[in-house]
């Protein structure tokens, strides 16, 4: 039979400093201490908020409806063609300009959303760097429907060329190197049957 646990008393005692226990195990003391966790470094910082009587649910950003509870920020990566990267450089770009990436969508007027939309259209303009930018070679850059048709373009022209890269897409293969012998694989599943692999097995047999 299993042995039951030891008992455990704490006692608290007048000449101890508070916060500190005594624990008792079978004759022998040990001392414990209440260690008060300072939660101060690890406070978020409060979000500016602007108090505006008109608050909108869903706010229309870059042809994107997003919803209005949402940081700047993090609206800014719902919209196709802009990610962590391009979307924390515009926002700290714009703060210089007075639109700070911690105020809600909601909170916005109109010219603050109209300077937002500007800059995602040309993130140069207001001095983001030309390496973060989704299509080099070029002044702005390309988000949502834009970036779409363009993509679409660009692999129509790949299978008019018939470059490698334009087989590879009328294949409907991996066209970036990748391989391809376990994954990828495309119509019916193709296995190794028990019956293939008996007159192999009497031909070996055969020869030895």
């Amino acid at each position: 039979m299993a042995e039951r646990p030891p008992e455990f008393e704490i006692r608290l005692f007048e000449n101890l400093s508070p916060g500190v226990f005594v624990l008792k195990k079978k004759g022998c003391y040990l001392k414990l201490e209440k260690v008060k966790k300072d939660n101060k470094k690890f406070e978020k910082p409060a979000r500016p908020e602007v108090k505006s009587e008109n608050r909108k649910g869903v706010v229309r950003l870059c042809g994107v409806d997003v919803v209005g509870s949402v940081p700047v920020k993090t609206a800014l990566m719902k919209v196709k063609g802009v990610g962590f990267s391009l979307g924390g450089a515009i926002c700290n770009e714009l703060k210089k300009l007075g639109v700070d990436g911690d105020l809600l969508v909601e909170n916005l007027n109109e010219s603050q959303i109209d300077l937002i939309e500007k800059a995602v259209a040309n993130p140069a303009s207001i001095g983001v760097k030309s390496f973060l930018l989704n299509r080099r070679g070029r002044e702005g850059s390309l988000y949502g429907s834009e970036l779409f048709i363009t993509v679409r373009q660009d692999i129509s022209r790949e299978k008019e060329l018939k470059t490698y890269r334009g087989w590879r897409h009328m294949l409907n293969q991996k066209v970036r190197g990748q391989h391809t012998r376990s994954t990828g694989r495309s119509g019916a599943t193709v296995g190794v049957s028990k019956k293939a692999l008996k007159p192999t097995q009497k031909k070996e047999e055969e020869k030895k």
